[in-house]
């Protein structure tokens, strides 16, 4: 596990096809990992219209063959589907490739289906999987490009989640 990035720290965002994803990171205590919520809506970054979930996570930098990856161990909410808190009771961990310029992250994911990924356990298990397989096209799935952004830009978005948790 490398050291937490400071630069990381603070608010994320993406919007798509009538989507955004708010990410809010915050230094772990012990400054080796984030303490990472995820807010989805559908809208956009100034007008969200509907939350469509929160997820939190505590999330690390890892460094696998030189290439930057951030894992995160999702944590469980009793809000979720069943389907996907069953999946998350044996595959909690989550990797993505990690890009990061001063105001922009890159993500890329790792395909869940990909049978070396799909059969991983632990994180260990997970992490060897992606030595093996970091020049096969086939082990990943799609790019997503967040901006850094102030918490003024991200205001109705957290107005909207917080509302909508009570």
């Amino acid at each position: 596990m490398a050291k937490a990035d400071p630069d990381l720290v603070g608010y994320w965002v993406e919007e798509y096809e009538g989507l955004v994803s708010v990410f809010d990171v915050k230094l772990s205590k012990d400054g080796r990992c984030y303490e990472v919520l995820e807010i989805e809506c559908e809208g956009t970054l100034r007008k969200p219209t509907k939350l469509l979930g929160q997820y939190r996570a505590t999330a690390w930098l890892t460094a696998i063959e030189g290439v930057h990856f951030v894992t995160c161990k999702v944590a469980d909410d009793e809000s979720w589907p069943e389907k996907h808190r069953e999946r998350l009771k044996t595959h909690p961990y989550t990797i993505e490739k990690i890009e990061i310029a001063k105001d922009k992250v890159v993500l890329t994911s790792l395909r869940p289906e990909f049978e070396p990924f799909a059969s991983a356990k632990t994180r260990g298990e997970l992490e060897a999987a992606v030595a093996k397989n970091l020049k096969n096209p086939d082990a990943f799935d799609f790019k997503s490009e967040f901006k850094r952004a102030k918490e003024a830009e991200v205001k109705e978005v957290l107005k909207l989640a917080e509302t909508e948790k009570r």
